[in-house]
């Protein structure tokens, strides 16, 4: 989605990298696990699981995962002029991560829902503007098309790592039994 502010930025960059001839290993992570700690005290409250990701789904990843990957690719030979897509092994939707904070925390936590209009006039309250704005146009996309890695993509992470990513069931559960203490 090289049109969105959000991920636009990011493509010149790596057009600029590619083009400098110095050597270079791009990664690519999608959507961020740790993102849902923004979101703790909602969830936590009023059991409502607020990012408007939507209904077609993200493969979201565990930050961690990210950094094994920079430290793999940085401290092994064969990773130069390589561009991985760093993923979670399932996708989500906003329904489906609701339901796994539910199990986690042992409570209903129920989607917020996809209306982009609310989600903007609420977030106007404690975001700056040029933010909300950038936020929206991305979750307009994730909520048209989602982000879900490619099998092939998902196979090329499996092999850089190792193992399988961590899954956000896994994240959340761990998540929860700190927030609970």
């Amino acid at each position: 989605a090289p049109h969105l502010p959000h991920f636009g930025s990011k493509l010149s960059i790596e057009t600029v990298i590619k083009a400098s001839g110095i050597l270079y290993t791009i990664l690519r992570p999608n959507n961020f696990f740790q993102n849902d700690y923004w979101f703790k005290d909602t969830m936590l409250q009023y059991g409502v699981y607020p990012q408007p990701i939507g209904d077609i789904g993200l493969s979201r990843i565990d930050v961690r995962d990210i950094a094994e990957a920079a430290a793999i690719a940085l401290t092994t030979s064969g990773h130069e002029g390589q561009t991985y897509t760093l993923a979670g092994p399932h996708v989500h939707t906003g329904q489906s991560t609701a339901e796994v904070w539910s199990r986690a925390l042992g409570k209903r936590i129920v989607y917020g829902g996809n209306d982009l209009d609310a989600w903007e006039q609420q977030s106007l309250e404690y975001l700056p503007a040029w933010m909300v704005f950038d936020f929206r146009l991305m979750y307009e996309f994730f909520q048209k098309h989602g982000l879900k890695a490619t099998p092939a993509e998902a196979e090329r992470q499996r092999e850089l790592l190792g193992h399988e990513p961590k899954s956000f069931e896994d994240f959340a559960a761990e998540t929860a039994s700190v927030w609970k203490t």
